[in-house]
């Protein structure tokens, strides 16, 4: 409706004058490692972690992990083994055909890094020993999809950037990309590249 529009050119315009052109995300090596391991236990999200020692890995309890200063960081994250973005985190879940943990050695030889559940005792996981890059690991979490909220989040709040959401049943595409091309303008803006219509994104 035009009040919809009025509202939205408001809303812009009032971004644009918090001066967005100022603000730098000051994240820009990405979300390390250790304070990943740390986000997630301080939200006791965390069962354990896999590390590399002498080229295979070892499991170590989140406290010792943290105290090893691990300094890799990962930028963005992929449920797809075969699709993951440079550095990116992949986030192994159960899926209704297949589990996500059977293709994780594929990205850790890339020297990315893992986060999945922990295996019913730690004989049964195929991944301690394995020979890894020394720059990737596996944080296993009982509750791998909420650890990839808490993560989200915690990326979040870090960033120095206003937000904006966009609901309704149509048009929140154009809307979107309406919204991005204007504020584009006052600043380093980014988008959704497509949609994604499920829980996970």
């Amino acid at each position: 409706s035009w009040l919809e529009i009025r509202f939205l050119i408001w809303m812009i315009a009032r971004l644009s004058a918090t001066g967005l052109e100022r603000r730098t995300l000051g994240t820009e090596k990405g979300y390390s490692i250790q304070q990943a391991i740390s986000d997630l236990l301080q939200s006791n999200l965390v069962h354990s972690v896999l590390v590399s020692a002498n080229g295979k890995l070892v499991e170590h309890d989140p406290s010792s992990a943290l105290s090893l200063g691990l300094e890799s960081t990962f930028r963005g994250a992929g449920l797809d083994s075969r699709n993951l973005p440079e550095k990116g985190l992949f986030v192994a879940l159960a899926g209704e055909n297949a589990d996500g943990r059977q293709f994780a050695a594929g990205p850790l030889s890339g020297g990315h890094w893992v986060l999945t559940r922990p295996w019913n005792n730690d004989s049964s996981n195929p991944l301690l020993g394995l020979a890894v890059h020394s720059e990737c690991g596996v944080i296993l979490s009982r509750e791998p999809e909420l650890a990839l909220a808490c993560l989200a989040q915690c990326w979040r709040a870090a960033l120095a950037v206003e937000i904006v959401a966009i609901t309704g049943t149509n048009g929140k595409t154009t809307t979107k990309d309406m919204v991005r091309a204007m504020l584009s303008g006052a600043g380093k803006t980014q988008a959704t590249a497509g949609n994604f219509n499920d829980h996970l994104g």
